[in-house]
């Protein structure tokens, strides 16, 4: 999965530019996301639809700030799917999730912010 080079930089502009600061982001979305994605997972298996869609959320968010574009839009997909209630799909949307989730975890953990 590639990173959006372009949304890193405007989150290190929004950061006031300190590369430590955005390494800190990316270290807490690395050390985050694994758990959202468990998180989906413990309300899937527990049809507590409400625990699936805050993950989803809270992982959307993040991963379109830092550059993730296919994490975060699966991520829109699954919390959408558990608003309107029609969730058939969301146990395989989970696992897509899981792999974009490895994917960009990765990705950023092999980016130099000082290099943006």
């Amino acid at each position: 999965m590639a990173i959006d080079h372009d949304a890193l930089k405007k989150l290190l502009d929004i950061v006031g530019g300190d590369p430590e600061d955005l390494a800190e982001f990316i270290e807490d979305f690395v050390e985050i996301a694994p758990g959202l994605v468990s998180d989906m997972r413990a309300g899937l298996s527990a049809d507590d639809w409400d625990k699936v869609r805050i993950a989803a959320h809270t992982l959307k968010s993040n991963a379109k700030d830092l550059g993730a574009p296919e994490l975060s839009e699966l991520s829109k997909t699954l919390e959408d799917q558990c608003k309107s209630g029609n969730t058939a799909e969301s146990s395989a949307l989970i696992d897509q999730i899981a792999v974009q989730t490895t994917a960009a975890t990765a990705g950023l953990s092999a980016i130099d912010p000082t290099t943006l």
